[in-house]
């Protein structure tokens, strides 16, 4: 079995908190490809609200 392993890096990432939940989403993003194969593209970009943290 073979598989593509890409690793990518992110920085100055803001989190905004979701009303007065314990729920935080992201602005949008990109991140640059840091180690992985050829196939991986050189970047990857994340939408407003496609991530999100949730602290108990």
């Amino acid at each position: 079995m073979s598989f593509v392993s890409c690793r990518f890096k992110a920085t100055n990432i803001v989190w905004n908190r979701d009303g007065s939940t314990r729920r935080y989403v992201n602005q949008a993003f990109t991140a640059t490809k840091v180690s992985g194969s050829f196939l991986c593209p050189g970047s990857v970009t994340t939408a407003a609200g496609d991530a999100s943290m949730l602290f108990h």
